[in-house]
Order: structure tokens, then C-alpha cells, then sequence
């Protein structure tokens, strides 16, 4: 029999956006900020494509039930 992988829970999520811009490409920067046995956190941070300033953020928290 196979062992039960714990499944993650979303537990909190927060979204920032800084500046709105047009219409154009973007680069996401995913991390997992911190990894435990119950819980996780991760961050994204969403930057402009043409100049690499930051125009969104999204940090996370998830429950490993």
C-alpha cells in the first residue's frame, strides 16, 4: 500500500497590486519562502516584462493536512 502524501490546503492568500499599466507581457517569480512539516508559505512577485519594475504580489500560506 502507498503511503499518503499530506494534500495542501489553501489557508491564507494576500494580493497587492502597486502600480496598473497597460496592456503588455510580465514575469512571474515564483518561491516557496518557507517549507514545514504542517504548513507552507510561498510568495509571487509579478514584474513588467519591458522595464522589471514590480506591479503585483501575492503571498501565500498553506495547511499540509
Amino acid at each position: 500500500m502507498a503511503d499518503l502524501v499530506p494534500a495542501p490546503h489553501l489557508f491564507g492568500l494576500e494580493f497587492g497590486i502597486f502600480k496598473l499599466r497597460g496592456a503588455g507581457s510580465v514575469l512571474a517569480d515564483a518561491r516557496v519562502v518557507r517549507l514545514g512539516r504542517t504548513m507552507s508559505f510561498g510568495r509571487v512577485t509579478l514584474s513588467s516584462a519591458t522595464d522589471n519594475k514590480p506591479v503585483a504580489m501575492v503571498s501565500s500560506a498553506f495547511a499540509m493536512l
